[in-house]
């Protein structure tokens, strides 16, 4: 069984329909975090941990399956920008300094 939620849009003229993900669809595109998680993962510190990253993708992923209805291979690309933000987030949520004081060490 589906839980499905249903919230007006603003205009109140079409419903969206937000719907919990179930675990075997977690569990499909599961994959799809670890090869986002490998393609960053090159790109950071070696403290920075391969299991926070995938935790904080699979946040990501849950996040895209419960605003996407449709499961097709443009929700690929979606999931996809939604788990790498979600990493981002996380990372930038850890750092102590702020983005534009990164960007002054680093010049």
């Amino acid at each position: 069984m589906v839980a499905m939620r249903v919230y007006m849009n603003a205009d109140q003229s079409s419903p969206t329909v937000i719907t919990r993900p179930t675990r075997s669809e977690i569990e499909h595109y599961l994959p799809l975090v670890h090869r986002v998680v490998a393609s960053l993962i090159r790109k950071f510190p070696p403290n920075v941990l391969k299991d926070d990253l995938i935790a904080a993708g699979t946040c990501g992923l849950i996040d895209a399956l419960t605003r996407s209805a449709q499961r097709d291979q443009g929700f690929e690309w979606y999931a996809r920008t939604r788990i790498r933000g979600s990493i981002i987030d996380e990372l930038r949520s850890l750092d102590w300094l702020t983005r534009l004081a990164r960007m002054k060490i680093r010049e």
